[in-house]
């Protein structure tokens, strides 16, 4: 949200629940919210025909905690498993994620919408203006920290911030 408040956007917090009848009713005038295909299945394609596609951010798509007294407790056999089984969710999850969302890319234009897609210097533009949140964020706390240069460093390995 701060990002977007950044870059002059007025932002609204809202529940999933809620999204979909403030956009329609012109409460908020677009949203940040799921996947392509998320939305497209929600029907958000009828009320707001201009998706940004494809998407430039990331979501987490699941995500696994655990108490660090009984992870420990573990024996290194079920923690491998775990952690395999983890990782192996992940990717299927990434995987079905892009493969709903070509689905829906499709679906959406036969509809008539209109996918809108950033141009590299409007992605690179929004992620300077992303850095300067994220170097606020990465002062709350030495794990903060690692985060974001884990992300930055991510994002450089990729070109992504030239």
């Amino acid at each position: 949200a701060a990002i977007w408040r950044r870059i002059g956007a007025g932002v609204v917090t809202l529940p999933g629940s809620e999204v979909f009848t403030a956009l329609e009713r012109g409460v908020i005038d677009g949203t940040d919210w799921g996947t392509l295909s998320m939305n497209q299945d929600l029907g958000y394609h009828k009320i707001a025909p201009y998706p940004l596609y494809p998407g430039f951010h990331s979501a987490p798509a699941a995500d696994f905690a655990v108490n660090m007294k009984r992870w420990n407790a573990l024996p290194d056999d079920v923690k491998a498993i775990v952690e395999t089984a983890t990782k192996e969710f992940a990717r299927d999850m990434v995987q079905s994620i892009i493969m709903g969302d070509i689905a829906a890319a499709d679906a959406a234009m036969s509809q008539g919408v209109t996918l809108v897609n950033w141009s590299n210097e409007e992605r690179t533009r929004f992620r300077k203006v992303a850095m300067i949140e994220w170097e606020e964020f990465g002062k709350k706390s030495p794990l903060a920290r690692k985060l974001v240069d884990s992300q930055v460093a991510f994002l450089k390995k990729l070109h992504l911030l030239d």
